[in-house]
C-alpha cells in the first residue's frame, strides 16, 4: 500500500513539474534571430538561439509556424503532437495512480479477511480460530 501511495505522489510531482514548465517556458522571437545574425562577424558559422529557456513542446509547436522552416515544418508538427499527447498522457496516469492508491487504502482500512458472516475478523480472532484447526492438539 506505501508503494501505491508514493506511486501517486510521484506521478502527481510529475504532472505538476510538466505544467510549471511548460507555463514558465519562454516564447521564440523572430526579431531577435534576425538581431544575432545581422551582428555576427565573418569567423562564425551559426547564430545560436540564447534568449529563454524553452521546454520541447513550446520550441516545435513555435518553430512550426514560423517563416523560414521550410522543409522541416512537417516535421515540427509531427513533433508538436508527439509533446502535446506526452504531456496529456500524463493525466489519465495521475488518474489511475490515485485510483490504484485509493483501492489499497480501502483494502488496508476496510478490506482484509471477512468471516462467514460478513464481518471483518481481527488478526487475534483469526489466531485463535486457526489454533483450533490444529489437529495434533487434543
Amino acid at each position: 500500500m506505501l508503494f501505491h501511495i508514493i506511486n501517486a505522489i510521484v506521478v502527481l510531482f510529475a504532472l505538476v513539474y510538466i505544467y510549471v514548465t511548460h507555463s514558465r517556458t519562454a516564447h521564440f522571437r523572430d526579431n531577435y534571430i534576425n538581431v544575432l545574425a545581422s551582428q555576427r562577424n565573418a569567423t562564425q558559422t551559426y547564430v545560436r538561439y540564447d534568449l529563454g529557456v524553452f521546454d520541447v513542446e513550446t520550441w516545435t509547436c513555435e518553430l512550426q509556424r514560423t517563416q523560414g522552416v521550410g522543409m522541416v515544418q512537417d516535421d515540427y508538427g509531427k513533433q508538436c503532437a508527439d509533446e502535446i499527447a506526452g504531456r496529456a498522457v500524463m493525466i489519465p496516469f495521475m488518474l489511475l495512480a490515485w485510483l490504484v492508491a485509493g483501492v489499497g487504502i480501502w483494502g488496508f482500512m476496510k478490506g482484509g479477511r471477512r468471516g462467514p458472516d460478513g464481518e471483518a475478523i481481527r488478526t487475534q480472532e483469526v489466531g485463535l480460530e486457526m489454533g483450533k484447526m490444529n489437529a495434533t492438539e487434543e
